[in-house]
């Protein structure tokens, strides 16, 4: 998180954890999910194809024909509420209108360009996961450096420099650093049951090839 306070550090990177729960954010999140429903009964009873959000047996997807959204409880829903942050949102607000406006109905978005953009979103999603992913572990490779008080790319433990940090067993020799959100793997430590604590000692760090070695400490 970037605020004035951080502008002297010249480029280290700073990880401080997420307040959720928040009244505000609350209020916000029940909003947009009733704006959402709303709007999705809407383009529901519109005879123009839109794209809802169906949510059922914990799976998530998109599709043209409306149903139910187990996870938030509603019988419809249809992102509308980010028409600037999502095309997705943007053609459902363009057939909303036509919905509204009888001038408006000709000129529908077809169920052919809503299926070809449902699966344009659906591609370009997995290439901003995976664009997520990959600047978490730089970020989080970088952050572990400058707990050495340096800002670089690559950093090799020495007898003066060492970085020492927590970790929690996810089980089956699978960890993550508390920290930042990074997991690994010690197969030495295979049995260690979920939910146990350890300490691990970094022994070099290469940001440019995403390695990092780990070690019990």
């Amino acid at each position: 998180i970037k605020n004035m306070k951080n502008l002297d550090k010249q480029g280290m990177p700073i990880v401080e954890a997420r307040k959720r729960d928040s009244i505000a954010d609350t209020v916000v999140t029940e909003f947009m999910i009733l704006t959402n429903s709303i709007w999705g009964e809407r383009l529901k009873s519109f005879h123009e194809p839109a794209i809802f959000r169906v949510n059922a047996n914990g799976l998530t997807k998109m599709q043209t024909k409306p149903s139910s959204h187990d996870d938030l409880g509603v019988g419809v829903y249809a992102w509308v509420t980010s028409p600037l942050r999502r095309y997705v949102d943007f053609l459902n607000q363009w057939q909303l209108i036509c919905s509204i406006i009888p001038k408006k109905k000709a000129l529908a978005v077809d169920k052919k360009k809503i299926h070809v953009e449902i699966q344009n979103f659906e591609k370009k999603q997995i290439l901003y996961y995976e664009f997520q992913k990959l600047m978490e572990k730089y970020w989080s490779f970088r952050w572990l450096i400058s707990k050495t008080n340096n800002s670089a790319e690559f950093w090799k433990k020495t007898k003066s420099k060492r970085i020492i940090i927590d970790a929690i067993s996810l089980g089956r020799g699978q960890f993550c650093l508390l920290d930042i959100p990074f997991t690994f793997k010690l197969m030495d430590l295979y049995d260690l049951s979920i939910g146990e604590k350890i300490r691990v000692e970094v022994e070099h760090i290469d940001c440019l090839d995403m390695k990092l070695k780990l070690c019990r400490a």
